[in-house]
């Protein structure tokens, strides 16, 4: 049986599998930091963050040959399918939101300067539901514009712009001894 990966032993590259391979690595390098760090954040966990990512990478690959490759490696294309992922890991894992809030706080305590600042922000982003806290690591924490976020998963820009504004008003109201210039009237 012939593999359909490209790079595989006994695989039968074409030069356009050699280009798409070429592609989909280059994409993956760009993009990786980012996308562990927003898988990390989403899932709280190390492990469950780089299991959510290997999946993500394996179903981006697989799409790769199956259309456009310049929309199937595009950021908020990738976000899209690392989201999906972790959500199945989500369920997977049936963690607590307690596990995860332990594990936010046992990271947090490294940190130099202010470690009750990491705590109470780790504390606050967990407890936002889980679309918004997406909404809000894609366009505060990794600069997509909302556009490219509504595009990661799969919703219209509307939503995007209504789960920043709850996400954002949810921080302020829960961390107003850190930022005291946020607070609402």
């Amino acid at each position: 049986m012939m593999s359909s990966y490209p790079g595989e032993p006994g695989a039968s590259q074409t030069s356009t599998d050699a280009r798409r391979w070429r592609q989909f690595e280059a994409a993956i390098r760009q993009h990786h930091g980012d996308l562990h760090a927003f898988a990390y954040r989403v899932l709280g966990g190390r492990s469950e963050a780089e299991d959510a990512l290997q999946a993500a990478y394996v179903k981006a690959f697989r799409a790769v040959g199956t259309g456009a490759i310049e929309q199937s490696l595009s950021r908020p294309w990738l976000f899209r399918v690392l989201y999906r992922c972790c959500v199945d890991e989500f369920r997977r894992t049936a963690r607590t939101e307690h596990d995860v809030l332990n594990e936010f706080t046992l990271a947090g305590r490294s940190e130099e300067g202010q470690p009750g600042l990491v705590s109470a922000i780790s504390r606050a982003f967990l407890a936002l539901p889980s679309p918004t806290r997406a909404a809000v690591l894609l366009v505060d924490v990794h600069g997509l514009s909302y556009d490219e976020a509504a595009a990661a998963l799969g919703v219209p820009r509307g939503t995007i712009a209504s789960r920043l504004n709850h996400g954002r008003a949810a921080l302020r109201r829960a961390l107003p001894e850190y930022a005291p210039e946020w607070r609402t009237s």
